[in-house]
């Protein structure tokens, strides 16, 4: 198999956290106000209201949430790479180029290994860059330095973090539902 038979993955996986954290908060805020309400003998239409009204409310919250929480994360990692990017050609290149050797070492290349690597990954600025907030930032560059045609703009990109709160607003109503459910059942 190819370089370029490589599967990259299908995306799902950029949804995986606001699917499980709407839900898990759905479920368990949802199940506090039916148990609330229900514990006081407040009338089951009560119930049904309180606990329409948190859906509503609590997953409008998380859904904007995780969307402001994404655009502020992609800001921050943007503003780091124009950042590392700017001191690699404002005169730490050597700096920049020790370091990255030396996390390399640490992660088991011999001093040798990690010195024809880096001396490699530092013929790109871009690619020098994006291995550097990889390996010792923790940080996922965007995918402009790999030089490929984008096919993104900048709505797109506002749209994943979109995409990512609307996930979690809907996993907050469909598993918050649950214990609306199991009361009425």
């Amino acid at each position: 198999m190819g370089d370029d038979d490589e599967d990259a993955g299908t995306g799902a996986g950029d949804y995986v956290k606001s699917l499980v954290f709407g839900g898990l908060d759905g479920i368990i805020t949802t199940f506090a106000i039916v148990a609330t309400v229900a514990g006081a003998r407040a009338h089951p239409g009560l119930v049904l209201l309180m606990g329409a009204a948190n859906l509503v409310a609590d997953a409008l919250s998380m859904g904007i949430g995780d969307y402001l929480s994404e655009r502020a994360e992609d800001e921050y990692v943007a503003s780091e790479q124009r950042r590392e990017l700017a001191e690699l050609r404002n005169g730490k290149r050597p700096e920049k180029i020790r370091k990255l050797k030396r996390v390399y070492e640490k992660a088991g290349l011999t001093t040798t290994d990690a010195k024809k690597c880096v001396d490699a990954l530092s013929t790109v600025d871009d690619v020098l860059v994006a291995h550097t907030m990889m390996a010792r930032l923790q940080l996922v560059p965007p995918d402009e330095w790999l030089g490929e045609e984008q096919d993104e703009d900048e709505d797109e990109l506002l749209s994943l973090a979109a995409k990512k709160g609307a996930t979690t607003a809907a996993s907050f109503v469909l598993f918050g539902a649950m214990p609306l459910l199991a009361y009425y059942a």
